[in-house]
């Protein structure tokens, strides 16, 4: 994504009054070459920032991070250097965890409000660990989510055996108001409901603002899908999503009901 149409999103964005900007990629966000210009920009507007990293970023973008990110969620799965490795390949632990404690002691400063969380999958390489990245969390003074691994065909030999598996088997899924709280676009501009159903395209940013496609029938099409439920029988990738529930929630709020008023 360049620089000129993050600026068009998030004009986009502040118009249509979205309250959050969580920043991804397809990989490592922060490796991205405009990321400093784009978190500085970002500064300056009336958004939330969410910033889903694997905090192996360099020193030289710590202070930009700290002063835009309103939460920022680590991908963490090793509690220790010699784990990391293993899971990794890479030799970053120390960077990682040098990187949570400025973070840390930025939100120790009451500078500004900063909501820090390390989110861990949990595998067959790190199954004996869990206990001990809980502590390593607690230590640190960070919050700590642990998810089930998301079995695809790249990661089935690190899946856990059936009985450690978080739950056996998966119940119908629930209807979904994912689509009319966020969307999500890939690194190629591909916008589509969420992150689990980046298959199911609606529109393209390099084609299209994100205010038209937000807006379009395509989307709505599949969003009134999604709350039905109808969208989630089809597709095997809704089965581990935590947020039907959350949605749910925030929905009735909004007087957008599930599923009596499908």
């Amino acid at each position: 994504m360049t620089l000129a149409k993050f600026r068009e999103i998030l004009r986009d964005c502040l118009e249509l009054r979205v309250d959050t900007i969580l920043i991804s990629g397809d990989g490592e966000p922060t490796l991205h070459p405009e990321f400093t210009a784009m978190m500085r920009l970002l500064r300056k507007q009336p958004i939330n920032v969410t910033l889903l990293t694997n905090a192996t970023y360099p020193e030289t973008l710590r202070r930009d991070i700290a002063q835009t990110a309103d939460t920022v969620i680590i991908n963490l799965s090793a509690p220790n250097a010699a784990a990391y490795k293993k899971i990794t390949g890479k030799n970053l632990f120390r960077r990682v965890v040098a990187n949570i404690k400025f973070l840390v002691a930025c939100r120790d400063s009451h500078r500004r409000p900063l909501s820090i969380m390390i989110s861990a999958v949990h595998n067959s390489l790190n199954a004996a660990l869990i206990d001990e990245l809980k502590v390593l969390a607690k230590t640190l003074g960070v919050g700590i989510v642990v998810k089930p691994l998301s079995v695809n065909a790249f990661n089935t030999k690190v899946r856990l055996p059936a009985a450690q598996a978080a739950t056996p088997g998966h119940p119908p899924p629930a209807p979904c108001l994912n689509g009319w709280f966020n969307f999500s676009a890939i690194a190629n501009g591909d916008v589509s409901l969420c992150c689990h159903l980046s298959s199911l395209k609606v529109g393209n940013l390099n084609a299209a603002s994100f205010k038209k496609i937000w807006l379009s029938k395509a989307f709505n099409n599949l969003r009134l899908a999604a709350k039905s439920g109808t969208l989630q029988r089809r597709h095997h990738s809704c089965r581990d999503c935590l947020s039907p529930s959350q949605y749910s929630r925030i929905g009735k709020l909004a007087g957008i009901g599930v599923p009596d008023d499908r």
